[in-house]
């Protein structure tokens, strides 16, 4: 048996990876199509195979972004469309091909990696670490109030989208997490819509002062993105608008403090953990290089060091603080503290990085 691990060549090997994801899967080759061929970043060299007696037998798919931590801007291997044909599972392809793609990713610098998976166990051994995200969810009805003098919900335009861009640019600074996007991801995201997925934008004097981003199904509705200006009423306008008799439980999927749950204080509120996102560092050097530059050198660590299982904090040249990646990414990004970190430990990272509430808008998922 030859087996050669490679990313992709031609489009013709292309069209055999939906091939394979539409039969392992069991999904219209058209779902695989669109979230690939869509894509602004996508190139073939993205796309990881392993051909096994010269057939495509297992596969996995990156999908290069960024996120913004502010200041910082981190480059990000999204891993998705990983698959095996069923006759060749037991066989480790999906290990082998996965470490092959690891390799890559370091040569390309990528700083960090994130995946979503019901399978952690599969993805902890290369590495990635569980990170949960905190949602909320609630059982509310439309009350159907008069929206106020000059403030207009209308489904959004193409024409909208300058607007809506600096939008979620301005909003996006107050948060760890958020995409970079440009205005080509914009437009495919419009034109990518389908029957279950709404877009509305609020207008005020016809200036658009917010957007929501929502999808309905089965008598619920997911909130999976709410940004506004300065009007905080445009928040529960939008929201007032998604709703509708026919959905009686919500699920909002926004970061912690959002502006809504104030208006939503007479509600209760429920929350849950999101068991399925997993972090992977991946340049070392680079992301260290990148915190370093954030870090404040007043009252907190002066500078961190990443080995291969831990992240030591210095100060005056000294240890001060371990953690694992995990434990340093939960707080770096989500500002959370883990049951693993000592006093210490938490007081130490709370002087040393400002918090800002995380999200990774779930419309942006992969």
């Amino acid at each position: 048996m030859t087996v050669e691990f490679r990313s992709i060549k031609t489009k013709c090997e292309l069209e055999d990876v939906f091939v394979l994801l539409e039969k392992v899967f069991n999904k219209d080759r058209a779902f695989f199509e669109e979230r690939i061929k869509n894509n602004p970043a996508y190139r073939l060299k993205t796309t990881w195979v392993a051909i096994v007696n010269g057939k495509i037998s297992s596969v996995l798919q990156v999908f290069p972004f960024c996120i913004n931590v502010p200041p910082l801007t981190f480059n990000v291997a999204g891993i998705g469309n990983v698959a095996t044909m069923p006759a060749n599972r037991g066989q480790k392809l999906g290990h082998r091909l996965l470490d092959k793609a690891l390799s890559w990713m370091e040569e390309e610098a990528f700083d960090l990696s994130l995946l979503y998976t019901g399978i952690p166990s599969f993805y902890e051994k290369a590495g990635w670490h569980s990170i949960p995200e905190n949602y909320h969810y609630l059982y509310d009805k439309c009350e159907g109030q008069a929206l106020e003098d000059g403030m207009k919900i209308t489904p959004v335009q193409h024409s909208d989208l300058p607007e809506i861009m600096e939008i979620y640019q301005n909003y996006s600074q107050q948060l760890n997490g958020p995409m970079e996007r440009t205005k080509e991801y914009w437009t495919q995201q419009l034109n990518s819509m389908k029957e279950h997925d709404h877009f509305l934008v609020a207008k005020h004097h016809n200036q658009v002062t917010g957007y929501i981003r929502f999808q309905k199904a089965d008598a619920t509705i997911d909130i999976i993105e709410l940004c506004h200006q300065s009007c905080s009423n445009t928040v529960f306008r939008l929201y007032q608008a998604a709703l509708s008799q026919e959905e009686n439980k919500v699920i909002l999927f926004l970061p912690p403090h959002h502006e809504l749950f104030t208006h939503l204080s007479h509600q209760t509120l429920y929350p849950f953990e999101h068991h399925e996102s997993m972090w992977k560092i991946i340049s070392k050097s680079s992301f260290t290089n990148q915190v370093n530059d954030l870090i404040k050198k007043d009252n907190g660590l002066e500078y961190i060091k990443t080995e291969d299982h831990y992240i030591d904090g210095f100060y005056k040249n000294e240890v001060w603080t371990r953690l694992s990646h995990s434990d340093f990414l939960t707080f770096f990004l989500q500002g959370k503290d883990t049951k693993e970190m000592t006093t210490k430990d938490k007081s130490i990272l709370r002087d040393t990085f400002i918090h800002r509430p995380y999200i990774f808008w779930r419309s942006d998922h992969f």
